[in-house]
């Protein structure tokens, strides 16, 4: 009987010698801290036996930390609420398996996630609205995944929105894990807040498409396209494709579809990638600053110029193009003169546009005038808009209303009668003819 009972304590001291001792804290923790996950530092166990498919139900690993004899993991519950962890026979938990997570009263976030489904090299994006109680002393940022390989580009917070693109190139199905919304407190502390990750479908590309396809939404333009090369100038021409969210790893190479055209010479050029942020995620111009020299006097016409995507939401592949454009080669000494006239003729057009105001604001100042004086103050008015009507020419002087009234035939049907009684009024007796 003794020997029984020393076989049945050596099983459970074997058992527990076994046993893997995993502490998490704390229990109550408020959405946005941190859970602590410490088990002993055996990487077959970590990686194959520990359940992290229950664990990952309620938070996600931030960050792991591995030392000699235990592995700290960080983690970040996903929302406030209970959660509960389901046990394997052979663990020991220091902490019950019932956390309460506890809402945060500084901070709400809320995500919008991908799609369930999406093409290889599809964009697949992540935002969040974030509510602060305050904006002072907070600041807002983005960090990526603490499991699996994908990896995201984040934008700036803007208005309380964030945004993070990411792009898979393996089909299959998989578990997507969210960024997390980074958040620091007046206090210093980081708060994070992950979302559940959500599975969605990779689908593969279709076997037509040629092997570096982009995947995407994309228009392509050239800008400020000049009518006028002079023959032998290096001329720089700018092209710029305009996408949403595309891959900038699978972004097409539109030097490669400059079209040939005869008496047009495609000197070497760059290309620079531009990227900024809305609410719908990257917005990319992908610029080629691109030199040209025409060698021929004529006309040359740029034709339309292709670039072929596949369109994931049409499901088929996609042509955007550029419209044609024709220039015309000229000598330099010839372009530059038509410039120059052309200034010329701006300037003309436009010193008869201000004399034209100039005039109506004149009229319209004698008409007021005529309204609110009488006499020899009339008159007097009468002759200081002869004098300003024509600052930049001479005219001759005039001595009557009648001589001021011939100056200016254009005012003869509304001025008649008040050049009449002023003549009656200020030089009737010596000049009875006036």
């Amino acid at each position: 009987m003794v020997r029984v009972f020393l076989l049945m304590m050596l099983m459970v001291l074997a058992v527990s010698a076994h046993a893997k001792r995993i502490k998490i804290y704390p229990a109550n923790p408020m959405l946005g801290q941190s859970v602590i996950l410490s088990m002993p530092a055996d990487i077959p166990f970590i990686e194959k036996r520990f359940n992290w498919a229950a664990l990952e139900k309620c938070f996600a690993v931030f960050e792991a930390d591995y030392g000699s004899e235990r592995a700290r993991f960080k983690l970040y519950p996903y929302r406030a609420g209970s959660c509960d962890i389901p046990r394997e026979k052979w663990e020991t938990w220091e902490v019950p398996s019932h956390f309460g997570i506890r809402p945060n009263p500084h901070v709400t976030v809320r995500w919008h996630v991908p799609k369930g489904e999406a093409y290889a090299r599809e964009a697949l994006v992540w935002q969040a609205d974030i509510h602060l109680e305050s904006r002072s002393g907070y600041a807002v940022s983005m960090d990526q995944p603490g499991r699996g390989d994908q990896r995201y580009r984040f934008s700036p917070e803007k208005g309380g929105h964030v945004s993070a693109v990411g792009w898979r190139e393996k089909p299959g199905r998989i578990m997507l894990r969210s960024p997390f919304v980074t958040i620091k407190n007046p206090g210093g502390q980081k708060w994070r807040f992950p979302a559940p990750p959500v599975p969605v479908d990779i689908w593969p590309l279709p076997r037509y498409l040629p092997a570096n396809i982009t995947v995407g939404q994309a228009a392509l333009q050239w800008r400020d396209l000049p009518h006028l090369l002079a023959k032998g100038e290096v001329v720089p021409l700018r092209l710029i494709l305009t996408g949403r969210n595309l891959s900038p790893d699978w972004l097409p190479d539109i030097r490669d579809s400059l079209p040939q055209v005869e008496g047009l010479r495609w000197l070497v050029g760059e290309k620079r990638l531009e990227t900024r942020w809305d609410e719908d995620g990257m917005v990319q111009h992908l610029v080629i600053n691109q030199p040209v020299m025409a060698d021929r006097y004529g006309s040359l016409t740029l034709p339309a110029m292709t670039v072929r995507l596949f369109d994931p939401q049409r499901r088929k592949l996609v042509d955007v193009e550029t419209e044609p454009h024709t220039f015309w080669v000229l000598p330099g000494w010839l372009i530059a003169l038509l410039k120059w006239g052309g200034v010329l003729i701006l300037i003309g057009l436009a010193a008869v546009v201000v004399a034209g105001l100039a005039g109506f604001a004149l009229r319209l100042w004698l008409n007021l005038q005529r309204r609110r004086l009488q006499g020899a103050a009339l008159w007097q008015a009468m002759l200081n808009y002869h004098h300003w009507s024509c600052f930049w020419c001479r005219r001759s002087q005039v001595w009557t209303p009648q001589a001021w009234l011939q100056a200016h035939p254009e005012l003869a049907p509304s001025w008649k009668n008040t050049v009449e009684m002023l003549n009656r009024d200020l030089f009737g007796k010596n000049h009875p003819d006036g």
